[in-house]
């Protein structure tokens, strides 16, 4: 039998190198996905949102505490004035989803609970229905009160945003 001498090309040389590559390419993608799947099923599925709606506070008691005479109501103000502005720190309006002709949907948080979205015409809570929505705007009202409240809810400004432009 003859022999002949081995003769390596640098096709042959190349092909066993790629494939090693290829294989440690392989195993370092596994080891990198599977090394972030770990702390991922130890983290919570749902974000966590911050509660930005203000603190809901007994003005009475606060009156009473700094000596506003019992009687008076709320430091002696008409209580029918007092209502709107009591009623502006229940609601909290966190997104408008405004139509032509003022219809559309709105997402309120009543008394500091999680917002939910509300059409034009649903009762949102306490009497007070959705009226109209606008951009970055959503009306209530109280429709069974002798003098038609109205209370406008307006969204608060973006972040970073610039007033006046």
């Amino acid at each position: 039998m003859i022999m002949r001498p081995m003769v390596l090309s640098s096709r042959t040389l190349w092909l066993p190198r790629i494939a090693a590559f290829a294989l440690a390419a392989l195993a370092a993608g596994s080891a990198v996905y599977w090394a972030l799947q770990g702390p991922a099923a130890a983290a919570p599925s749902g974000l966590a949102v911050a509660d930005l709606s203000p603190p809901s506070v007994n003005t009475r008691a606060v009156a009473s505490a700094l000596g506003a005479p019992g009687g008076a109501g709320m430091g002696g103000a008409d209580p029918a004035l007092a209502a709107p502005a009591l009623a502006s720190s229940r609601f909290a309006l966190t997104g408008v989803v405004a139509g032509a002709s003022q219809s559309g949907a709105a997402l309120i948080a009543v008394d500091g609970k999680p917002p939910k979205p509300f059409v034009v015409g649903a009762v949102v809570g306490d009497g007070w229905v959705l009226r109209a929505v606008q951009a970055r705007r959503a009306v209530l009202a109280q429709p069974d009160a002798a003098d038609a409240t109205v209370l406008v809810l307006d969204m608060p400004a973006p972040i970073g945003a610039k007033k006046g432009f």
